[in-house]
C-alpha cells in the first residue's frame, strides 16, 4: 500500500506545541496505516492474532488520523 498526498493541507499547532516535534497529519496517517498493515499481515500469517484488540485499536487510530487530516484540508489516497 502507498499513501499518496493529493492536496497538502495545513499543519495547525497550538502555540505551546511549536517547539515540539509534532508530525503532520499526513505522517500520522502513514504511521497508523503501516501499523494496521502489519496487524493484518500477522493475522493472515498466523491465522489470527493473540491480541485482537490491537487490530481494533489500529483501526480506531487510523480513523482518528484520517479525521484530523481532513479537518486540516489534507486530501489523501491509498494505492
Amino acid at each position: 500500500m502507498k499513501l499518496k498526498v493529493v492536496k497538502r493541507g495545513t499543519h495547525v499547532l497550538p502555540l505551546k506545541e511549536w517547539n515540539n516535534d509534532v508530525p503532520s497529519p499526513c505522517e500520522v496517517v502513514a504511521d497508523t496505516l503501516a501499523d494496521l498493515q502489519f496487524q493484518i499481515k500477522c493475522m493472515v500469517e498466523r491465522g489470527g492474532v493473540p491480541r485482537p484488540e490491537l487490530v481494533h485499536q489500529s483501526l480506531e487510530s487510523l480513523n482518528c488520523a484520517l479525521k484530523a487530516a481532513k479537518d486540516q484540508n489534507w486530501e489523501l489516497t491509498i494505492e
